[in-house]
């Protein structure tokens, strides 16, 4: 009784209505223009990621060399524990990506920047926060995680502000 379109699944009986089919159609008829943004934004997503990944395996063998074993545990730890906080902003990072999308294929391109603005001052607001509270915390963090030494959980502070901020800019990419 239901079939697919670009609007969503709608009643069979609906879909041979024309005022129905029509706004389908036009859904999936994309300007070239479009076409050339979203593969720009997929191809810079795809480097951006691709270049963190290169980040991330470089810094890990750099750490591995010049950190000794102990260390290299505690560091490991806490970018463990970093990952852990970030994953609840994943829920931004969806919902930014939603909200641009939309406006997007609607041509509202002052609407796309208003929402990524608007994430990033409530989430620089938030990561402002969580930084505080994590630099508060930082000698419970010593003693739970017997770190050897604090300087490992200092330098894990700027970590923790840029990954409150990269949801809503990953977001904005997809």
């Amino acid at each position: 009784p239901f079939t697919m379109s670009a609007l969503g699944t709608i009643p069979r009986s609906a879909s041979r209505d024309p005022a129905v089919v029509a706004p389908a159609v036009i859904a999936v008829a994309r300007s070239p223009a479009s076409i050339i943004r979203g593969t720009r934004g997929l191809l810079m997503l795809s480097v951006l990621s691709l270049g963190a990944s290169f980040v991330n395996y470089g810094s890990n063998l750099a750490f591995a060399r010049v950190l000794s074993p102990a260390s290299y545990g505690d560091l490991t730890s806490l970018l463990a524990v970093s990952v852990v906080v970030a994953v609840p902003l994943a829920a931004a990072q969806t919902r930014v990506a939603g909200r641009v999308a939309a406006y997007a294929t609607e041509h509202r391109w002052g609407r796309v920047q208003d929402t990524v603005r608007q994430a990033l001052m409530q989430l620089t607001m938030v990561a402002i926060v969580a930084t505080a509270l994590y630099c508060a915390a930082i000698p419970l963090i010593v003693s739970v995680f017997r770190l050897q030494a604090v300087g490992l959980a200092i330098a894990l502070a700027p970590l923790v502000f840029v990954g409150f901020l990269f949801p809503p800019l990953q977001g904005t990419l997809q």
